[in-house]
């Protein structure tokens, strides 16, 4: 038997024997003296403050507080208690283990009185939590270096509001008492707020189903606001989801560029005929304007190389490669050039090939913007050949087909020229 044992008996309180030897055997255990002297320690108690078996029997507890809080008003206040009958307890206290290391220990300080009230004796009972509050000193730091760069706040269940960080009521302009305890909808527009979608929105999460993405909210004097977010349901023992946190960013700056750039293009769109290739020519998409330019479906062309809108005999010229080669080097190219349609028809584009290239300058796209000026070409055609059919002394000719109506009038002027001349 160890001789930390054999001081079991006198230190009963009162128990069965059997009962005192089994908190011994099982517990980290040690009895303290009114004046602060460590009477005896269970083998579990010696253990977990690194000492041997009955090493620690006459050392004054002070020793095993950091040195910062020996002789501290808080020490004394701690003591002033035990001294009046108060338990002292606490999840997580700093103790020095025998290699002079900090241990972290739940403790219960339990006060013993005699029949007039004074302190005969402390008992206290131990269990290690080191690794529960170093665990929880990682999580923290973790939590505050999210804190620095993103904007974070937790809800119940229910989407009632329990915390904030100072990121987060930057975004939405609220000071913490204005929020905690309130609902989420405060930050949704009205209509969103009430419609089943949001109801659905939070039944999911209640569920523990995580959700992401962009979301509109409203900020306190009412202005738009996006956040790319997070919503993490967290989740107690049982799979029940206690909690909500939601992470975001605040993109409203970019979200408004973004919608600006695309209205930009949407009414760009709506003008012109736009097609998008990879760096080699292949065809990514293409709007209707295009499509309806050229005669196909985009299920004809995506995939496709740009060489299917080609006169045969210039797909295969230096000239034809060199015009991709500069695209893929980043070179703008324009004019008007000649281009095969659907069934071989003849078309006249006035285009822009614009190489689109990434943050490290290389080109990963090209987005060609067009006019169709057909029209206006076969138009000019019809005019140089009349001209030059009337520079030979051709007095029938006349220009019958169909024009663009910005040539209607220059048309229906050389005919009615023709016929004076005629005459």
């Amino acid at each position: 038997m160890r001789t930390g044992k054999r001081g079991a008996d006198r230190h009963q309180i009162g128990l069965p024997a059997d009962l005192a030897h089994a908190v011994r055997d099982n517990m980290a255990v040690a009895w303290i003296s009114p004046d602060g002297q460590i009477e005896d320690a269970s083998d579990r108690f010696c253990d977990l403050m690194g000492y041997e078996s009955g090493e620690m029997n006459g050392l004054p507890h002070d020793q095993l507080l950091e040195p910062k809080d020996r002789g501290s008003p808080e020490h004394a206040g701690f003591w002033d208690d035990l001294n009046h009958g108060k338990i002292r307890g606490d999840d997580a206290f700093p103790r020095i283990d025998g290699s002079g290391n900090t241990v972290w220990i739940g403790a219960n300080y339990f006060p013993v009185m005699d029949e007039n009230g004074v302190l005969r004796r402390v008992i206290l009972f131990a269990r290690d939590v080191t690794k529960s509050v170093r665990g929880n000193a990682e999580a923290q730091s973790r939590l505050d270096a999210l804190d620095r760069s993103q904007a974070r706040v937790e809800f119940d269940p229910d989407g009632t509001i329990r915390m904030a960080n100072d990121n987060f009521l930057k975004v939405v302009g609220y000071d913490r008492d204005e929020i905690i305890g309130k609902h989420h909808r405060m930050f949704c527009d009205k209509d969103y707020a009430a419609s089943p979608d949001y109801a659905q929105f939070w039944d999911n999460l209640a569920k523990g189903q995580h959700t992401s993405g962009e979301f509109r909210r409203v900020g306190k004097d009412g202005h738009e606001i996006w956040l790319q977010a997070s919503y993490n349901p967290i989740l107690g023992p049982s799979g029940n989801t206690r909690g909500v946190v939601k992470i975001a960013s605040d993109i409203t700056a970019d979200k408004l560029d973004s919608l600006l750039s695309q209205s930009r293009l949407d009414a760009l769109s709506d003008a012109q005929a736009i097609i998008e290739f990879e760096p080699d020519g292949t065809i990514r998409d293409a709007n209707e304007n295009f499509l309806s330019c050229v005669g196909y479906s985009i299920e004809e062309i995506r995939g496709k190389h740009h060489r299917m809108f080609m006169p045969p005999d210039a797909v295969g010229t230096e000239e034809y490669a060199r015009f991709w080669d500069e695209l893929r080097q980043g070179h703008f190219q324009a004019g008007e050039f000649q281009r095969v349609g659907k069934n071989n028809r003849e078309i006249w584009l006035q285009a822009t090939y614009n190489p689109v290239a990434d943050s490290q300058g290389k080109v990963f796209r090209v987005e060609k913007f067009a006019n169709d000026i057909t029209g206006s070409k076969t138009a000019i055609a019809a005019f140089q050949t009349a001209m030059s059919r009337l520079a030979g002394n051709d007095l029938a000719v006349r220009i019958n087909d169909s024009v663009p109506p910005e040539f209607e009038a220059l048309k229906s002027q050389f005919n009615q020229s023709m016929d004076a001349l005629s005459t």
